[in-house]
């Protein structure tokens, strides 16, 4: 079974809506292609995609919830304005007239023990599919990859979504910049890792971020990714445990404030139609 190709809300913006996303992808796809998304839990925005769903083709496969940033150690205003902004628990508890079949995203340092501990898991999202995504700080995977094992044995509804580049700045050494031959290195060390993870009993099911988006610290540096370096992870994605692909296509943090259908729509629209030509050409995706 080949995992599911998704598309983060995420190129909206803050100020963008469905209308945005829609023309993005389908600039690619086509007028009437129905489109898979995860949607950025902003409490303003994601009801959008939610009631817009039956009418407009889309395919809302997971609610990306809260990060849980802005309670952290060294956590900036930027942060914290991000978690203001975003679903909390509470709202994921609360939530009704959303397909049961998607999964809700959370963020490895949102699930603290007290949590784990308590009846959130057990209660009304019981029948909830929980995927937990690793962080940047260093040893997030190892301590997602605990917390899920811990919740499997309450409740099996649970999986792991990873975020490669948050992987990628785990290790000492790597950032966004780095010339084409030190990627390489790094790249292959990542998905020899992944490799590890997917084989783990807890692992399951597997989804992967991907990120293809312009801003340079939470993206892939696909200007100098390569047949070489999308082969090799095609390889890892097309094993039977990995549910779902997420495209994810931030851009600048300046930009967020903006809707592509006011600056750059038709720029973002031809980039995007070249990068996924060549993941097409790569086998990540098919079109």
């Amino acid at each position: 079974m080949k995992p599911v190709v998704v598309f983060s809300s995420d190129i909206a913006g803050l100020t963008g809506g469905v209308d945005d996303f829609l023309k993005i992808y389908r600039g690619y796809f086509g007028d009437k292609a129905s489109i898979a998304v995860e949607v950025i839990g902003w409490k303003h925005q994601w009801l959008e995609f939610v009631k817009a769903e039956r009418s407009n083709n889309l395919k809302i496969m997971g609610i990306h919830g809260p990060v849980g940033v802005g309670g952290m150690r060294g956590a900036g205003l930027k942060e914290k304005l991000l978690d203001w902004l975003m679903i909390g628990l509470e709202d994921i508890g609360k939530s009704r007239g959303v397909d049961k079949g998607i999964y809700w995203l959370l963020h490895e340092n949102v699930i603290t023990q007290n949590l784990i501990d308590s009846q959130w898991f057990d209660r009304e999202n019981k029948e909830k599919l929980i995927m937990v995504e690793n962080s940047s700080i260093p040893g997030s995977m190892e301590k997602t990859l605990s917390k899920v094992k811990v919740i499997k044995q309450k409740r099996g509804n649970v999986g792991v979504m990873i975020d490669l580049v948050h992987l990628l700045k785990e290790y000492e050494g790597y950032c966004y910049g780095l010339g084409y031959r030190d990627f390489c290195r790094y790249w292959a060390r990542c998905m020899e890792e992944v490799k590890v993870i997917i084989g783990k009993e807890e692992a399951n099911p597997v989804g992967f971020h991907l990120p293809i988006g312009i801003r340079t610290d939470d993206n892939l540096p696909v200007e100098i990714m390569g047949k070489k370096e999308w082969e090799q992870l095609a390889l890892v994605v097309k094993t039977p445990k990995v549910r779902y692909l997420v495209f994810e296509n931030q851009r600048r943090m300046s930009d967020q404030f903006i809707p592509p259908r006011w600056f750059g729509l038709e720029s973002i629209i031809e980039r995007n139609k070249r990068i996924l030509n060549s993941l097409n050409d790569w086998g990540i995706i098919e079109h």
